[in-house]
C-alpha cells in the first residue's frame, strides 16, 4: 500500500505515532468487540473508557 502523502507515512511509522503496547492494547480491545459471545463483548463506554486510559497513559492531546 502506498501513501498519498509522505508526511502521513512518516507520521504513521514514527515510534513516538503508536507504541507497540498500544498496538498490542487495541488490538485485544478489538478482539474483545467482536468475540463470539455477545455478552463478553464490551460496551461503548467500556470502550470509550479503555482508549482514553490510552490516551492518557501515553500523554497524547490529539
Amino acid at each position: 500500500m502506498r501513501a498519498v502523502d509522505k508526511r502521513l507515512t512518516e507520521r504513521l511509522t514514527s515510534e513516538d505515532y503508536c507504541k507497540k503496547e498500544d498496538n498490542l492494547a487495541i488490538t485485544k480491545l478489538a478482539m474483545r468487540c467482536v468475540h463470539d459471545e455477545i455478552d463478553k463483548r464490551p460496551d461503548i463506554n467500556e470502550v470509550v473508557r479503555e482508549l482514553q486510559k490510552l490516551n492518557m497513559d501515553t500523554g497524547s492531546t490529539s
